[in-house]
């Protein structure tokens, strides 16, 4: 990430870390981590929204902790970005500007719908 943002903006954060949804992996979660030269995306196991039922935590107060990451509104589940960025002088609009560029379109979005539901991805090593 560092290399496509403005220098500036590269020094100001000094750590970020959490979860990203990739649209060529549609069950995979990523883990997000990065602090000072540093960074690193890895596979953090499937999102809960791709777990089938039978293989959920039986624990009706774990199950309520998932479920806190769904998002009623979409067929999505729990997947989402969730990443938090750490530093000093850091300007918002600028680092959000960035992330929303990489984000699909709605058009692109309703493809990618199309395409996930006919092309599984394939299982983890």
């Amino acid at each position: 990430m560092a290399a496509t943002l403005p220098l500036t903006l590269s020094l100001s954060v000094m750590r970020s870390k959490g979860f990203m949804w990739l649209s060529s992996s549609h069950s995979t979660a990523y883990y997000w981590s990065h602090a000072g030269q540093h960074f690193e995306i890895r596979d953090e196991g499937d999102w809960w929204a791709a777990v089938p039922g039978e293989d959920w935590p039986e624990d009706g107060a774990q199950k309520d902790i998932i479920m806190n990451d769904f998002d009623d509104d979409t067929v999505m589940g729990d997947r989402r970005q969730e990443i938090v960025f750490i530093g000093v002088g850091m300007d918002e609009a600028k680092i959000s500007a960035q992330l929303d560029g990489a984000l699909l379109t709605d058009e692109e979005m309703a493809k990618y719908a199309e395409r996930w539901a006919a092309t599984p991805d394939p299982a983890h090593p």
